[in-house]
């Protein structure tokens, strides 16, 4: 579902609003790939020779298939279930403001944007299934932070020869992030999160003509 609202509170000012709600479902996941892997694991667990082979990384090939099923698994018990890592929730928000010729400030203008996104799982604690073994808890979802960023910019135009007028634009994205860290992975055995470093306060300046 997806809303847009673009709204001129005054002759000079203007808002623009953006929301949006998505859900996805994981269907039909991994069934093809976990019966062929099912059929390598049982030739390889049960043959001795086979099972202490190694693979390229130098790792048994028991320890191999034990690693895929669980992958597998864990992509089973997830089945039919909401996709908790895709965030259900973005709302944008932009407004501008542009002073009138009138004004002493003329050919200015200033703005900014919000853009919100809401939480999204990075992981779950685990539990033991009678069938499939260790996977994903679902009702023990880690919750990563909602994420609210802030845009401003300030403008300046005017024209320079008969029908050419000419802007140049000051923006800075990311306004109040600058060396955050993000959880972006919940670890089930207790040690704790893996962070990844935010996006940066950015500055850029635009050149603009128009004919």
């Amino acid at each position: 579902y997806e809303v847009d609202l673009t709204a001129n509170l005054t002759s000079n000012w203007r808002l623009s609003l953006n929301a949006a709600k998505q859900q996805a479902v994981r269907t039909g996941t991994a069934q093809t790939a976990l019966d062929e892997v099912n059929r390598l694991a049982n030739a390889w667990l049960s043959n001795p020779a086979v099972a202490n082979l190694r693979d390229n990384n130098n790792l048994p090939l028991s320890f191999v298939a034990e690693r895929e099923l669980a992958t597998l698994k864990t992509a089973l018990a997830t089945d039919g279930e909401l996709a908790n890592e895709l965030r259900e929730w973005r709302i944008n928000l932009v407004t501008n403001y542009t002073f009138s010729r009138e004004s002493k400030f003329k050919g200015f203008g200033f703005g900014g944007a919000a853009r919100y996104q809401s939480k999204s799982a990075i992981g779950s604690e685990v539990r033991n299934d009678p069938e499939l073994g260790v996977i994903p808890d679902l009702s023990r979802i880690a919750w990563g932070p909602n994420d609210t960023k802030f845009d401003a910019w300030i403008s300046y135009r005017t024209k320079i020869w008969k029908n050419i007028d000419w802007e140049l634009q000051l923006n800075v994205r990311n306004v109040f992030n600058e060396n955050d860290l993000v959880p972006v992975w919940f670890n089930p055995d207790g040690s704790g999160h893996v962070y990844s470093l935010g996006k940066e306060r950015d500055w850029f300046l635009t050149s603009t003509f128009r004919f």
